[in-house]
């Protein structure tokens, strides 16, 4: 098995396109930081939100949707060559600039959300976030609602993992009960818990009250308790 040191000696040995040897990014040519793998999950559709900016095969696909003439598809090619012509596109001009956007996709307003459905429209302003697209379950087709239930539920499942449990009460700390010591306490407060006390009680406390204080005003007493 070969380790990661191994694999990361090999990935700077690596022979570049620009042709530097151990090129620190093989898109920017220099140590960028930036992450550019892919994140668009498998299946889904291609939009802003879910495209990683950095990753040349996913920098361009948002603009690849609803071509100009598109009127029965969203997609024009499989997703697998447009990856490729996003591709192109950022190694003939570098990423997309979000400042200088000018047009924001409009997802259809009803039907499959799929690259077979409906095309969608570029206008100007941004679409609303909370807009109702009017989608309509029960058109699905019977797979697009079996897929549907499936991602809703992992949504739900990893939300239920990250919710953070609630604070458990502190349980009530059971110690060694603490019995009575009349060396502790005054006459009047030993007197009345005598009074109260069992026979073997009332002997245990008074031999403590001979061992320690030996208060008349609690021995003299003696025959008063117990019985």
């Amino acid at each position: 098995m070969v380790d990661r040191r191994t694999t990361e000696k090999r990935k700077r040995r690596r022979k570049c396109s620009c042709g530097a040897v151990g090129c620190p990014c093989e898109w920017c040519h220099f140590e960028c930081g930036l992450d550019h793998a892919p994140k668009l999950p498998a299946g889904h559709f291609p939009t802003a939100s879910l495209c990683n900016p950095h990753c040349p095969q996913e920098a361009w696909l948002p603009v690849l949707v609803g071509l100009p003439g598109m009127k029965g598809a969203s997609m024009l090619m499989p997703i697998a060559y447009l990856k490729q012509w996003s591709e192109r596109m950022y190694l003939w001009g570098g990423q997309p600039n979000p400042d200088v956007r000018r047009i924001h996709y409009h997802p259809p307003r009803a039907g499959e959300l799929n690259p077979a459905g409906a095309a969608g429209d570029w206008k100007p302003e941004p679409p609303d976030p909370v807009q109702d697209h009017g989608l309509d379950i029960s058109k699905l087709s019977l797979a697009m609602q079996a897929e549907l239930a499936r991602q809703v539920d992992e949504k739900r499942t990893a939300e239920d993992a990250e919710r953070p449990e609630p604070p458990r009460k502190p349980r009530a700390r059971v110690g060694t009960m603490t019995r009575f010591n009349p060396n502790h306490h005054t006459v009047t407060k030993v007197l009345d818990h005598l009074r109260n006390a069992s026979p073997a009680e009332v002997d245990r406390v008074l031999r403590l009250e001979e061992n320690g204080s030996k208060r008349a005003g609690i021995l003299k007493r003696r025959n008063q308790f117990g019985n």
